[in-house]
């Protein structure tokens, strides 16, 4: 009994880490309503598909956005000169 105490603590704070909320504000945050629920092998071959489909993508610029901004400013500064 303790064990399975202790895994599902384990599981409940990999779930927390993972989707930053808690397990319980999962089926809110999947909006799924009154519709039933997909069946634990669907939702793991789900799950191992989209695991599967980010590591594909390979690293993300998380600076993007940041760089995009500051390259759009040169280009405009380099037209107005122009």
């Amino acid at each position: 009994m303790q064990a399975a105490s202790e895994q599902f603590n384990i599981l409940r704070e990999r779930m927390t880490e993972k989707l930053n909320c808690a397990p319980e504000e999962l089926v809110a945050i999947a909006n799924y309503g009154d519709e039933a629920m997909p069946s634990l092998i669907e939702l793991d071959q789900a799950l191992t598909r989209y695991m599967r489909e980010r590591e594909n993508m390979g690293p993300v610029n998380l600076r993007a956005e940041a760089e995009s901004e500051t390259l759009q400013t040169q280009i405009d500064a380099l037209q107005k000169k122009r």
